[in-house]
């Protein structure tokens, strides 16, 4: 759930096998596991494509198929765990198929199909948060794809005032740097 912004950081750099080193060393300060870590990279891959200005249905399309392609650098065993995102349309199952029990591939699968099966930000959220069991994890881990999908104007301005802090979260993220305007194509990270 602390991994979405980690988009805006990599736009720009094109080399797959890049991203996913650059997110395995962010999700690893908390969450090492590789069934973690791919979590992670499938979630800022989608994410990428949202910013990339692809609509949910087209993004998920060509993230399926960016690895049906090959992922050399993620186990055959990690991916498996992933099947029914990766190999199937998480988007076609019913609400009875969904877990949102906090484990890394259920928050990952609830949050898609939470995204994928509603066509607005409060939907999406309100959606993922009454799945029950680890509300706040699915509920942010959704909020992230809708955020992005919608834009700002799409969450509910009486939510939005509800925020504690909300003057300080707004000047922090006016002041963060735009770090897609230093990405270039064939950008590649040194750590």
């Amino acid at each position: 759930m602390r991994i979405s912004p980690l988009t805006f950081y990599m736009y720009g750099v094109w080399d797959r096998a890049n991203r996913y080193e650059i997110v395995k060393r962010v999700s690893s300060m908390t969450h090492a596991h590789e069934w973690s870590v791919t979590a992670c990279f499938i979630y800022v891959e989608m994410l990428n494509k949202i910013l990339k200005g692809r609509d949910k249905k087209q993004g998920y399309a060509e993230l399926r198929d960016d690895f049906s392609k090959g992922t050399p650098f993620i186990s055959q065993e990690a991916l498996a765990k992933f099947d029914r995102i990766l190999g199937g349309d998480i988007s076609k199952l019913g609400e009875n198929d969904i877990r949102s029990s906090g484990f890394v591939v259920d928050t990952l699968e609830a949050a898609l199909w939470c995204f994928f099966t509603t066509e607005n930000y409060r939907d999406a959220v309100l959606k993922a948060v009454n799945l029950g069991d680890d509300t706040d994890t699915t509920g942010a881990v959704t909020g992230a794809l809708a955020g992005l999908a919608y834009g700002t104007e799409g969450i509910p301005k009486e939510w939005v005032k509800q925020l504690a802090g909300y003057e300080e979260i707004q000047r922090i993220a006016q002041e963060m740097p735009r770090w897609d305007y230093f990405r270039s194509p064939g950008y590649v990270e040194k750590f």
